[in-house]
């Protein structure tokens, strides 16, 4: 995968060793899962810097600029530009997880 780094193959690997350590215990399989001390070399890369407030306006939040998305994916974006939470953690929030109500000291 082009633009992949050491960091996000790591976190990939261990989302997959769960998900079969899960899936070992639930079914009660008893594999002897050799999970354990995979990994990739860390990279020392930077963190990207945010967008401009300025770039989001003119090209996220501009008129028609998100007319070819579908309500959820649009949501999901929206939310996005006003929390900065990631895509997965808006695809799996729940109704109930939202709190519209609460205060924020800033």
């Amino acid at each position: 995968m082009r633009g992949a780094d050491p960091n996000s193959g790591n976190k990939d690997l261990t989302q997959l060793g769960a998900v079969l350590k899960l899936v070992n215990a639930r079914k009660r399989l008893g594999i002897a899962l050799p999970v354990a001390g995979f990994s990739f070399k860390e990279s020392d890369s930077t963190p990207r810097p945010p967008l401009s407030d300025d770039w989001i306006r003119k090209r996220l939040l501009s008129p028609g600029a998100l007319d070819g998305l579908n309500g959820e994916a649009r949501a999901i974006l929206l939310g996005m530009v006003n929390t900065g939470y990631r895509p997965g953690e808006a695809a799996g929030l729940m109704p109930e997880e939202i709190a519209l109500e609460a205060v924020f000291a800033g």
